[in-house]
């Protein structure tokens, strides 16, 4: 029987070498391996920060100095953002002087001349941000639009919205209602068809 070369028998101990690093590394969550956030900020947690600029260049930097805050992730290719934006844009103007601030965030991408006509098209009252690519991935990455998070004045994440139907929107604005009134949330609300988009239409 034909013994294996000192080469043969080299490459074969460095490969079992390498794979065993390999599984080593993937088991141990070494740093040099790129680690995505978890996909789903939920009740109770922190809130990562937000930073940008705004349609008018200025610098934005979200504090959570406000009783309830809404982190509204949009775009404008969603179709659910735009009607979903529209009845945002009353609850703010009805409820800011109690301590409510909304911030719309532009998830990804947009040319400002599309940005600036999707706006004088449907304007809104409160800022519209265009963030800092980092904050997207801080903020679990945002796969489906639109996603709204209530933070209260501690910065703490009190609910996180996926979608817009009708349903869900009340139950929004009840919830937002309920953190500036000091009363408990209601309901979750789970639609049987939730209205997101998920990609570039």
């Amino acid at each position: 029987m034909r013994r294996p070369s000192r080469l043969t028998s080299h490459r074969s101990r460095l490969g079992w070498r390498v794979a065993f690093a390999l599984s080593l590394l993937l088991a141990t969550g070494a740093p040099t391996l790129a680690k995505r956030p978890a996909l789903a900020l939920t009740n109770g947690d922190p809130a990562p920060g937000m930073r940008g600029t705004q349609p008018d260049q200025t610098y934005f930097d979200l504090q959570y100095e406000h009783k309830a805050t809404l982190v509204n992730f949009w775009a404008t290719w969603c179709e659910p953002c735009r009607t979903e934006m529209g009845k945002l844009d009353e609850l703010y103007k009805r409820r800011a002087a109690d301590g409510l601030l909304i911030v719309g965030v532009h998830a990804g991408y947009v040319e400002p001349a599309t940005l600036g006509e999707y706006l004088r098209d449907l304007p809104v009252s409160y800022p519209i941000v265009l963030p800092e690519a980092r904050y997207l991935d801080e903020w679990g990455g945002v796969s489906s639009l639109p996603l709204t998070f209530l933070v209260d004045g501690k910065g703490k994440i009190l609910r996180r919205y996926i979608g817009a139907t009708p349903e869900q929107m009340d139950g929004l604005v009840a919830d937002v209602e309920a953190a500036l009134d000091g009363k408990p949330l209601g309901p979750v609300i789970m639609p049987k068809k939730p209205f997101v988009a998920t990609g570039n239409e």
